[in-house]
């Protein structure tokens, strides 16, 4: 019998993202899940909503609030934490390289390594020279694999991925029937709104697709029918209701 599958959304640029990337694998390995890694890019998701910056620099109180909740996040998960000197930076060639590693299965250890030099060791990730000193560290032909990223196909590829990723109403949190938000709104009262009560991590923030063909997102996610966005660390209650 064939385990349940997760597809896994996200940005090398966003700071959940990074929390969700450095944690998923072993609580999907002890949920007996799957996952289908889906790098793709927020950069078009966000202008064709009119930004041409993160909301994070654009609504400044948001971004101060999100730094503070990264910070105690991190020493959660005890997860080493350095503020990026630049924010958001550029993701391209890393989602691009990401893609590549998909097909060739290294595409786990190399994103956890892109998110540790933006987060952690606060490298320019979006120049070519960091992403060849990660790959080279990783035993891979750096060189090759960048070429291979460049290819028109590969880059085709990741437009139609971040095409898929944006489609509707990505702000748009899927939550159980009586826990659904939107984000930006007030939580009623009682109820964690984003960033609040993380211990959870996200028990109230997860879309179970079992009615959708088996497959369901989290963590910055798209689910296949309906896509869906939020920035979350994923729980293993939820992959252990996903394995059942």
């Amino acid at each position: 019998m064939s385990r349940p599958v997760v597809e896994f959304w996200y940005e090398f640029a966003s700071t959940y993202s990074w929390l969700s990337v450095m944690r998923i694998e072993p609580l999907a390995e002890a949920a007996g899940v799957e996952l289908v890694w889906r790098p793709f890019l927020l950069g078009p998701v966000f202008m064709a909503l009119g930004w041409n910056d993160s909301p994070f620099n654009i609504y400044p109180p948001k971004g101060r609030y999100m730094w503070r909740d990264l910070e105690r996040l991190a020493a959660k998960h005890h997860l080493p934490f350095r503020k990026p000197s630049g924010f958001p930076r550029n993701s391209v060639l890393a989602a691009r390289v990401a893609l590549v590693g998909v097909g060739e299965g290294w595409v786990a250890p190399f994103s956890r390594a892109v998110m540790n030099a933006n987060f952690a060791e606060d490298r320019d990730i979006g120049q070519r020279e960091v992403i060849a000193d990660i790959l080279t560290a990783q035993g891979l032909d750096a060189e090759a694999v960048i070429g291979r990223a460049l290819a028109d196909a590969n880059k085709l590829a990741l437009r139609c991925l971040t095409e898929r990723g944006g489609a509707g109403p990505v702000w748009r949190t899927e939550l159980p029937r009586r826990r659904r938000a939107v984000l930006g709104q007030r939580p009623p009262r009682g109820r964690a709104g984003l960033g609040a009560r993380r211990s959870r991590y996200c028990k109230t923030a997860a879309h179970s697709a079992s009615n959708r063909g088996g497959a369901g997102g989290f963590a910055a996610g798209v689910g296949p029918r309906r896509p869906y966005f939020f920035f979350a660390a994923c729980s293993s209650s939820y992959l252990r209701r996903r394995s059942s």
